[in-house]
């Protein structure tokens, strides 16, 4: 294989990739709701990472800067990557919180990236053992920065999701997991994107290849992210109240009241909060999520998921005409896929092995 050939129709290919999807995600549309703001901004964001990554892809294919200077590819590479991380950081963060770009933010973005930047491009201009010391001290500051940002959005985002267990019946984190996959690879080829400019082309056509999965992997994953946006409504922090608080007469009332609740359905509907739940109920969600946590033992998540599982287990038993994924629809899951993988997390069995063998079905 010709080294020089391949890595120049690698890089085609992913110009092309990029350039497409890229504004396919920019003019993406999807039906409007409302409190919908930052997830514009997240796909704005993150088509926009993607274009960058295309603009210096085609840098490389048009201009082949490897020919002249090493270094001046490294600088390339570096350049176009501090602008996608900054990018990437802004759409990712705010899919988890809606607040969290602000004007201090990007300004504070900006200058530390035009600082990567002036290290970078002035060591390339000087030349020598000073440039390449210059530039080897913008390589690692913005090496730094990957690193402690990808661990700030790593905080953000256990955070979200541990206070989305007790906000959101349904299942969140397989629905953005995406976000800290994608993250790492971007910080992993962004990270080496400076070592590999040194490398032959060859390597770096496979790590172009490597580029064009992940762009991909990110293009499919936000636009299902977009697709199922109310899945993430903003969560909220909820208060606690002691349980010596709550006496024994009012947990009884509490309990008799959820439990016709339970036998309305309630438990089983789509997109369930707990505020929702408590409104239902006749309860505040203070209360509600007190007894859930202190008398259960469960977050919000895992009580609903193990009403509706129950519930599952009586269809699946007094009702064998329904098939399992009719079961899972009606009992609340947002999919069979996301039934059969709890329903087996709480069981140790899959539902059409438990349905099989339940002593109902042996004859």
């Amino acid at each position: 294989m010709n080294n020089d050939v391949f890595y120049k129709d690698v890089l085609l290919a992913g110009v092309g990739v990029c350039f497409a999807l890229g504004l396919c995600m920019l003019f993406y549309t999807s039906p409007k709701q409302n409190n919908a703001r930052h997830f514009a901004r997240c796909r704005i964001w993150t088509a926009l990472g993607i274009l960058v990554l295309g603009v210096m892809w085609l840098i490389h294919l048009l201009f082949d800067p490897r020919n002249s200077s090493q270094h001046l590819a490294g600088a390339v590479n570096v350049s176009c990557y501090a602008f996608m991380f900054d990018l990437f950081e802004m759409a990712y963060c705010t899919s988890i919180n809606p607040s969290y770009v602000t004007r201090r933010v990007v300004i504070n973005d900006l200058c530390f990236t035009a600082l990567v930047l002036a290290f970078e491009w002035i060591g390339v201009g000087i030349g020598g053992y000073l440039g390449v010391g210059l530039a080897i001290v913008g390589e690692v500051m913005v090496g730094l920065v990957y690193i402690w940002l990808g661990h700030t959005f790593m905080k953000m985002y256990i955070r979200s999701m541990r206070n989305s267990s007790e906000y959101l019946a349904d299942d969140v984190e397989s629905s953005v997991s995406w976000l800290w996959k994608s993250l790492v690879c971007i910080i992993l080829a962004a990270l080496g994107s400076a070592a590999l400019a040194l490398a032959p082309k060859s390597w770096v056509g496979f790590q172009v290849l490597a580029g064009i999965v992940l762009v991909f992997y990110i293009f499919f994953a936000v636009t299902n992210f977009l697709a199922n946006k109310t899945v993430l409504a903003p969560i909220k922090t909820i208060g606690q109240v002691s349980l010596e608080d709550m006496d024994n007469d009012q947990i009884e009332a509490l309990e008799e009241r959820i439990d016709e609740w339970r036998k309305d359905g309630g438990a089983f509907a789509k997109q369930l909060t707990i505020e929702q739940a408590a409104r239902e109920i006749g309860t505040n969600r203070t209360y509600l999520s007190s007894y859930v946590n202190g008398v259960l033992q469960k977050t919000f998540f895992e009580w609903i998921r193990s009403l509706r599982i129950k519930e599952a287990k009586r269809l699946m038993i007094e009702k064998p005409g329904l098939t399992l994924d009719e079961i899972s629809y009606h009992v609340g899951f947002t999919s069979p896929s996301t039934f059969s993988f709890f329903f087996r997390e709480e069981t140790g069995r899959t539902p059409s092995a438990w349905r099989k063998n339940h002593p109902s079905n042996q004859h």
